[in-house]
């Protein structure tokens, strides 16, 4: 110490040191503690703020997106970018969910037209075997009545040549005759005067000309019905002008009212077609042109055929309301119709161009509204 004889010395409480130690420990651990109940707290806000929400906002969306609803997703700036790109996911999800949804809804009604078409067609289907059945039957009776009818005829000239002979013979009877036979005589003039002798067999013969001609025209409807139901799917060789007369035979009942029927038939070649088909499409554009035409006054349905270089044409003409521009285009389009509800499936023009281009042929449709239409089909021909 720079002083003899002078000695310091001194001492460490190494029990206040630990107990100091233990006392820094002790607030450390428990500053540790509280910071790490303050982080965590913190923690699961931000947690909570950042993960948890967004997350159960799209978990909702989800739910109500696989329940069919049309859910909103609120966008926030609160997300991560990996949540962020799932929520991206998600709505692109969503919406083609939804583009898919309409596409079903869109394709169910489709299938509900077609069904009550298909209903509609297999009842018309069963109506044509039906018609073809009947008109099978009609053909027998219709047979042998023609036969009577025509027997009739023959018997009718035989009768009206006897009875002229009788009244010659009687005019040529000489009195004292006469006067034997007055007694019969008498009941013949009797007879006479409650008919005009003339007049009946006058109207004798017009009854069964008459006659003759309606069940030659029945026994046609009939045949074109037969030929109509029964075409079945072969090709042959087929007179267009006679399907054109068996077809207005059909539908004249449809025609008679409306409309007067001009026709121009070129000698045609045969084609070779499936008969039956070519009568439906023929059907649907004379049904179409009368109903065209009803109720307007002076209504001409005009047909007309001729042969080109390598097709028969068949021109089919009326004046009737014609067709509105904006309808043209969509005329030969499955389930197109401008009739009301109920009068119309949409499928006849359809099935009508369908059967021409399976032929190889070709149709075509020019129409001025409220002056007419004109359908111009070809067909190939044989050379």
């Amino acid at each position: 110490t720079g002083y003899p004889g002078l000695e310091i010395s001194f001492a460490i409480n190494n029990q206040a040191m630990e107990d100091s130690f233990d006392s820094a420990k002790t607030r450390l651990l428990i500053g540790t503690l509280i910071i790490a109940a303050i982080a965590t707290g913190f923690a699961i806000f931000l947690g909570r703020w950042f993960f948890v929400t967004p997350l159960q906002r799209l978990q909702e969306f989800a739910v109500a997106l696989s329940e069919g609803a049309d859910p909103h997703l609120e966008q926030t700036k609160r997300i991560t970018i990996e949540i962020q790109e799932l929520s991206d996911k998600i709505m692109e999800m969503s919406q083609r969910i939804r583009r898919r949804e309409q596409a079903l809804i869109e394709s169910n009604d489709t299938l509900k037209q077609n069904q009550t078409t298909l209903v509609h067609a297999e009842k018309m289907a069963g109506l044509g075997q039906m018609t073809a059945g009947v008109a099978h039957e009609i053909n027998n009776p219709i047979g042998f009545v023609m036969n009577n009818l025509t027997m009739l005829n023959e018997y009718h000239a035989f009768l009206k040549q006897l009875v002229q002979q009788f009244i010659t013979l009687k005019s040529q009877l000489p009195p004292e005759t006469i006067e034997q036979l007055s007694d019969n005589i008498q009941q013949i003039e009797q007879t006479l005067k409650q008919e005009d002798l003339d007049f009946v067999l006058s109207d004798l013969e017009c009854i069964t000309k008459e006659s003759i001609e309606g069940a030659v025209r029945v026994k046609e409807i009939t045949q074109a019905l037969k030929g109509y139901a029964y075409s079945g799917e072969q090709v042959s060789p087929t007179d267009i002008n006679d399907s054109i007369e068996s077809t207005l035979k059909m539908v004249w009942n449809e025609l008679k009212y409306h409309c007067t029927v001009e026709k121009d038939l070129a000698e045609l070649p045969w084609v070779d077609c499936i008969g039956g088909q070519i009568n439906q499409v023929l059907m649907n554009l004379f049904v179409n042109a009368a109903h065209a035409m009803e109720g307007r006054s002076g209504s001409v349905l005009s047909i007309k055929t001729e042969k080109l270089d390598r097709t028969v044409a068949i021109t089919i003409s009326d004046n009737g309301t014609g067709i509105k521009p904006e309808h043209i285009q969509h005329i030969f389009e499955p389930f197109f119709t401008t009739k009301a509800v109920g009068q119309g499936t949409g499928l006849g023009m359809s099935i009508c161009y369908d059967i021409i281009k399976k032929h190889g042929g070709d149709i075509r449709v020019a129409s001025v509204w409220g002056e007419g239409t004109t359908f111009v089909i070809e067909l190939p021909c044989q050379r």
